[in-house]
């Protein structure tokens, strides 16, 4: 990143051993695994905030969102700020949980994840542009649609999280012209919403089949060829295809 500091990361990290990513042979080493990542950004710079969004649905009873705090707590620096509750309409019945109240016992469906808030230092300043709209709207619930009833993720990814979502994470906790970092960048949600509001975003992923998700619909929203840096050949052409 030419020495420039991360000021938020913002991130829909794996989720625990509930998709065919998934690999870890228990919850503690999962657990570390995020810490770690987190760790490792936050030592390069003083002031930063964590926006993460974790989906509690996996298969072991486990109170995910708890843990990582926890976990999390465990970093020098690192403050707990905030839980947001992402209301999801439309994917409440996405895992049909609510089979078995009909066999006898309450195990509701799925219908919301939790966002953890994180700082060290200093949280990033609201701009100006988005405190009266977000001063209308600014409780603890956000009710955004998941990316399967909006149609966004079709051949994208299993578990991709809307732009909608991520656009809000930006608006309340970056600031223009500060690096916002994706770690498991994905199909490339925070990227494109970056490229939206106009703030610059790096991101990491492992999956070349995403990468080329990411590289396509980032020419789709700006009609420009990614570039790579030291070569300056198109990515798609660098980048392996499966």
């Amino acid at each position: 990143m030419g020495g420039e500091k991360v000021r938020t990361i913002i991130t829909s990290p794996p989720y625990y051993n509930a998709r065919e990513y998934a690999h870890w042979n228990d919850i503690n080493e999962y657990l570390n695994d995020m810490r770690v990542v987190v760790e490792n950004i936050i030592k390069t710079a003083d002031n930063i905030c964590v926006v993460w969004n974790i989906g509690e649905q996996q298969p072991e009873h486990f109170d995910l969102s708890s843990m990582t705090s926890v976990e999390f707590n465990k970093i020098k620096g690192l403050l707990f700020r905030d839980k947001i509750a992402w209301i999801k309409p439309g994917g409440t019945f996405d895992v049909p949980r609510n089979g078995h109240i009909i066999k006898g016992y309450y195990y509701p469906a799925f219908s919301w994840e939790p966002i953890l808030v994180f700082v060290k230092g200093k949280q990033p300043i609201i701009d100006k542009c988005f405190r009266k709209e977000l001063s209308q709207d600014c409780t603890d619930t956000w009710s955004i649609n998941t990316v399967k009833s909006q149609n966004e993720s079709k051949g994208f990814h299993c578990a991709a999280f809307p732009i909608a979502l991520a656009t809000k994470c930006l608006k309340c906790y970056s600031e223009k012209d500060k690096i916002i970092l994706d770690p498991f960048l994905g199909s490339g949600t925070t990227l494109i919403a970056a490229e939206q509001l106009n703030r610059r975003c790096y991101g990491l992923e492992i999956s070349p089949q995403y990468c080329q998700v990411i590289l396509e619909r980032y020419r789709n929203l700006t009609d420009t060829e990614p570039i790579h840096e030291t070569t300056k050949q198109p990515l798609s052409a660098i980048l392996p295809k499966q």
